[in-house]
């Protein structure tokens, strides 16, 4: 634009527009439950008894339901929990991030 007249230069002229974007798969977590002690260690909550997978499929999580909670049970009584650790898959990340930039021109004078 610098071959423009010098209004149109001012208002068109010394744009830059840039992006940056990040993509993160989901962090892994582990099931957990509260409110009871069937080991009777006095450790009330920990581990459950996995009975199903738990991870729905990508097109089925939503916020309110991400895993299947229906997939975990509380331990019987004198038991630990047979579940592993970090088993659910967490959300992932997409974040993009857009700057338009003009660029003024001060005169000195």
């Amino acid at each position: 634009m610098s071959s423009a007249p010098g209004v149109v230069n001012a208002v068109l002229g010394g744009w830059q527009v840039q992006t940056i974007s990040y993509f993160q798969s989901g962090q892994y977590f582990s099931p957990a439950y509260t409110g009871s002690d069937p080991s009777n260690t006095n450790t009330f909550g920990g581990l459950p008894d996995r009975i199903a997978d738990g991870n729905f499929s990508r097109g089925d999580r939503s916020p309110q339901r991400w895993f299947d909670a229906s997939a975990f049970a509380v331990p019987t009584p004198g038991h630990y929990g047979n579940s592993g650790v970090n088993i659910l898959e967490g959300p992932g990340l997409n974040i993009h991030h857009l700057a338009v930039i003009k660029e003024f021109r001060r005169r000195n004078g």
